[in-house]
C-alpha cells in the first residue's frame, strides 16, 4: 500500500497552513490541520457530527488492567473469607 504525503504549506507568519488531506472520516472534504498540534483532525462537517481525533495511551490501559484484576482479587477474597466464617 502507497501512502501520499500530503503537500503542507506554511504561511510564513505561523498563522495558517494550506493542504491538501482528506478527512480520515469522510474522505471528501479537507481534513483539519492543528499547527499548535501538528496533526490531522476530521473535517468540520465531521466535527460537527461528533467525530474527534483520539490519542490512545497504551501504558494507561494496563494501569486499567491491573486496577480491574485487583477488584477481582479482592472480590474472591471476601467471597472465600465469608464461606469459611459461614460454615
Amino acid at each position: 500500500m502507497n501512502v501520499r504525503a500530503p503537500n503542507l504549506r506554511l504561511h510564513s507568519s505561523g498563522l495558517t497552513a494550506e493542504h491538501d488531506m482528506a478527512c480520515a472520516v469522510c474522505h471528501t472534504e479537507k481534513a483539519v490541520y492543528s499547527l499548535n498540534e501538528g496533526h490531522f483532525e476530521p473535517c468540520w462537517r465531521c466535527r460537527s457530527e461528533g467525530w474527534r481525533l483520539r490519542h490512545r495511551d497504551r501504558s494507561r490501559f494496563w494501569v486499567q488492567a491491573a486496577q480491574a484484576l485487583v477488584i477481582v482479587l479482592l472480590v474472591l477474597g471476601v467471597g472465600l473469607c465469608a464461606a469459611a466464617l459461614f460454615r
